[in-house]
């Protein structure tokens, strides 16, 4: 085969191949649309009290809001995936955030894992066991769902109960926050 016919295969093989990939996978490309703002009733904003809630932590225990808060100016919950993108959030939380604001409790909530057992290996795995953070698993992703949160979202509460903030991460944004409760 000549090189101009192993170009002009490979050409056809690739637009075939992308063809096929933007059928079967097309959440690939953005369409633009915040699917969280289709369900907004209900969804939390920034100012309101949040309401209490009850999740299975890998220690064993339950986390409620009053737990979380207790004897702390405020609690940072991060929704986690256990991506890279979360990984390297936690990372930043863990070794800059936690040191410089440690009255506050820190909390990652795993909305994929099907079971504490699993998000307790994800929080090992990770290297967290020691940090001080609090592993919780929101399996129905109710706990997700009620503050309009996704993967990397973060929601701050101070010790008063308010929704101090609620959105992707921004360390910049989480500091200015936490430096005032």
């Amino acid at each position: 085969m000549s090189c101009v016919n192993r170009i002009k295969t490979r050409r056809i093989f690739l637009v075939l191949f992308t063809a096929l990939m933007l059928a079967h996978c097309s959440n690939l490309l953005p369409d633009g649309d915040d699917l969280r703002s289709k369900n907004a009733n209900g969804i939390l904003t920034v100012g309101q009290t949040a309401p209490e809630f009850a999740l299975p932590v890998t220690d064993g225990a339950t986390l409620t809001l009053a737990t979380a808060l207790s004897g702390k100016s405020g609690v940072v919950i991060y929704f986690t995936m256990w991506c890279p993108v979360c990984t390297s959030h936690t990372d930043e939380v863990v070794q800059a955030i936690m040191p410089a604001y440690p009255n506050a409790r820190y909390v990652l909530v795993d909305y994929v894992s099907a079971s504490i057992g699993e998000a307790a290996t994800l929080k090992t795995f990770g290297g967290y066991d020691s940090t001080g953070i609090v592993v919780a698993l929101d399996r129905s992703q109710s706990f997700m769902n009620t503050y309009g949160a996704t993967m990397a979202y973060v929601v701050i509460i101070d010790s008063t109960g308010k929704i101090r903030m609620i959105e992707v991460y921004k360390r910049q944004k989480m500091e200015q926050i936490l430096g005032v409760l």
